[in-house]
C-alpha cells in the first residue's frame, strides 16, 4: 500500500505492472554498489504496548543477488511478468503502447513453448488461464478480451462484455476469475463521477455477475502504484482510484463503496475495515452493518483515520490490523498490530518503523521501506524484527514515494523522486539478511518466484530472465 499524501493529492507516477510492459528504453547508467547489514535495531517499544523481541537477526551476505537464480532466457525487447504455472513462466514482450504479446516460457530449458497475439494480458486466473484485451484507442477502449490456456496460448473463448461497457477502468485476478470495471465512455476521459459496472468472469462468455456503481478518478489516480484487493469470508474487497467496493462474491450484491479511501481488508465474522484519507480528516461512511441476502451480516467500519494508516497485506493475510503511524506530517512514532475487533488492543508494536509501503511474502513476514532510507523485515504474528537494511535513495529531500514488491527470495524498494517519472530508483534486497546487493535506475521486477531486470543495459540491451535454481526451477 503506497502512502497518501495531504489532502488526497498525489503526483502522477509510472505503474509497474504485470500486464503492462517495460515501456522505457534504458539509457540510464548502472551503479553497482554493496552495503553490509547495519545491525541495528529499533528502539524499545512504545509505552503501554507488549514487549516484542526486536534483537535484529542477521546471517552472513551472499556474494551476488543471483545465488540460487538460474538464467532463463535473454530478450532484446522489453518485458513484463504476467504469472508462473509449475512448469512455464508467462512474459510479455513489448509490443508498443499498452501492448504486448503473451509468451509462455519452458522452466527448465528457457525456450518459447507459445507466444500469443498482440494484447494487455492479466493473470495468472485459478492458476491456470490468462486473460488478454486488446485496446483499441487511448480511452483503453476493448476490442476483445480472449481468455487463454496459459500451458498452450490457445484462447478458449472471448469475454461477452456486452452488458458491461467498452471503457476498461481495471482488471483484478482473483482466487478463481477475474473483475472488471468498465463504463460506457466519458468525455475526454475527464475525471469527476459517473455510473461504471463490475463483472465478474470465471472464463470466457457472459459474467458470473454485473453490479452497477458509483466511480470517481482524479488526474494523479490514473498513476497509482497499488490498487490493494482482499478476497476472504465470501467477499470482495477492491480499492481502485480512491474507490473501495466491498461485493459478494457470489452474487455480486454491492455491500460498501466509498470514495476518498486508501483500501479496505476483510477479517473474521465478515468484519471489514477501510482505510482512509481525506485532508479534513472526515472518513468515509462506516460503522455499519449491511445484511446481505442468501449470506448473512457485514460488518464494515474506519479502521484508521489520517493519524494513522491501515497497511493492507493482500488474500489470505493474518487476522490482525496493522496500522503505521506519521501519515500528514504527524510525528512518527511506530507501527503495531491491534486484533480488528478491538482497535485500542495492541499485539505487538515497533517503535521507529513509520512505513511508506509494505509488502508481505505470504508467510510469516513482512518487508517495509520508511522515508528515512531504511528497509526492515518483521515477524506479522510477534512483531520480532529480523533485520535492518538500506536503500538507495536520489539523495535529496525531493522523493517522496516507495514501493515495496517481493518474490523469489528477493525485495525490491522503487523510490519515485519529485518530477522524475521514468527512471525511479530501485533497490534489491535479500529477503534472508536485507543487504541490499544492487541499486539501479534500470529496470527490475519481481513476481510469481520470477526475476526481470535489465541490469546490462549499458554493454549489451538485453532483458534477462531468472528463477530459482532449486525446487525443478
Amino acid at each position: 500500500m503506497t502512502r497518501p499524501q495531504p489532502g488526497g493529492a498525489k503526483t502522477a507516477i509510472i505503474v509497474l505492472s504485470a500486464a503492462l510492459v517495460f515501456m522505457v528504453a534504458i539509457t540510464a547508467a548502472l551503479l553497482v554498489t554493496r552495503w553490509t547489514d547495519t545491525g541495528v535495531g529499533p528502539s524499545p517499544n512504545a509505552p503501554n504496548a507488549p514487549t516484542t523481541d526486536t534483537t535484529p537477526v542477521t546471517t552472513p551476505g551472499k556474494p551476488t543477488f543471483l545465488d540460487g537464480m538460474k538464467q532463463l532466457t535473454t530478450d532484446p525487447n522489453p518485458l513484463g511478468i504476467i504469472g508462473a504455472t509449475d512448469n512455464l513462466v508467462v512474459l510479455a514482450k513489448n509490443g508498443g503502447g499498452d501492448n504486448s504479446y503473451p509468451t509462455g516460457v519452458d522452466k527448465a530449458t528457457g525456450t518459447t513453448v507459445w507466444q500469443g497475439q498482440v494484447g494487455d494480458c492479466t493473470g495468472l486466473i485459478a492458476g491456470k488461464a490468462i486473460a488478454c484485451a486488446m485496446f483499441t484507442d487511448s480511452q483503453r477502449d476493448i476490442g476483445e478480451t480472449d481468455w487463454l490456456d496459459a500451458q498452450t496460448g490457445q484462447s478458449l473463448g472471448a469475454l461477452d462484455m456486452s452488458g458491461v461497457g467498452p471503457n476498461v477502468e481495471d482488471r483484478v485476478v482473483t482466487s478463481q476469475g477475474l473483475l472488471v470495471i468498465a463504463d460506457d465512455g466519458r468525455p475526454d476521459a475527464a475525471p469527476g463521477h459517473w455510473t461504471a459496472t463490475i463483472a465478474y468472469f470465471t472464463g470466457p462468455g457472459a459474467p458470473v455477475w454485473t453490479t452497477p456503481v458509483q466511480y470517481y478518478l482524479t488526474w494523479a489516480d490514473e498513476y497509482l502504484y497499488d490498487q490493494p484487493f482482499d478476497e476472504g469470508q465470501g467477499l470482495f474487497a477492491w480499492h481502485i482510484h480512491e474507490n473501495t467496493y466491498v461485493l459478494d462474491a457470489q452474487t455480486g450484491f454491492l455491500v460498501y463503496q466509498a470514495e476518498t479511501t486508501t483500501a479496505a481488508q476483510i477479517f473474521s465474522n465478515r468484519l471489514v475495515c477501510v482505510g482512509y484519507f481525506d485532508g479534513t480528516g472526515t472518513p468515509p461512511p462506516g460503522n455499519q452493518q449491511v445484511d446481505v441476502p442468501g449470506s448473512g451480516p457485514v460488518t464494515v467500519t474506519t479502521c484508521d483515520s489520517s493519524e494513522a494508516t491501515m497497511m493492507p497485506l493482500g488474500p489470505g493475510h493474518p487476522d490482525l490490523l496493522i496500522r503505521s503511524d506519521g501519515v500528514y506530517g504527524t510525528p512518527c512514532t511506530h507501527t503495531w498490530a491491534s486484533d480488528p475487533a478491538s482497535l485500542t488492543s495492541t499485539i505487538w508494536s515497533i517503535d521507529g518503523l513509520c512505513a511508506n509501503d509494505m509488502a508481505w511474502d505470504g508467510q510469516s513476514t513482512i518487508y517495509a521501506a520508511t522515508a528515512d532510507g531504511r528497509a526492515w523485515a518483521f515477524d506479522v504474528n510477534t512483531g520480532k524484527v529480523l533485520w535492518q537494511g538500506a536503500y538507495q535513495t536520489d539523495g535529496t529531500d525531493n522523493y517522496w514515494d516507495a514501493h515495496v514488491s517481493t518474490s523469489a527470495g528477493l525485495v525490491v524498494v522503487e523510490i519515485q523522486s519529485q518530477g522524475i517519472l521514468d527512471f525511479p530508483n530501485r533497490t534489491v534486497l535479500r529477503t534472508d539478511n536485507g543487504q541490499p546487493m544492487l541499486n539501479l535506475t534500470s529496470a527490475v521486477a519481481v513476481s510469481d518466484g520470477v526475476l526481470i531486470t535489465s541490469i546490462d543495459a549499458r554493454v549489451n540491451p538485453a532483458w534477462n530472465v531468472y528463477v530459482p535454481s532449486f525446487g525443478g526451477g
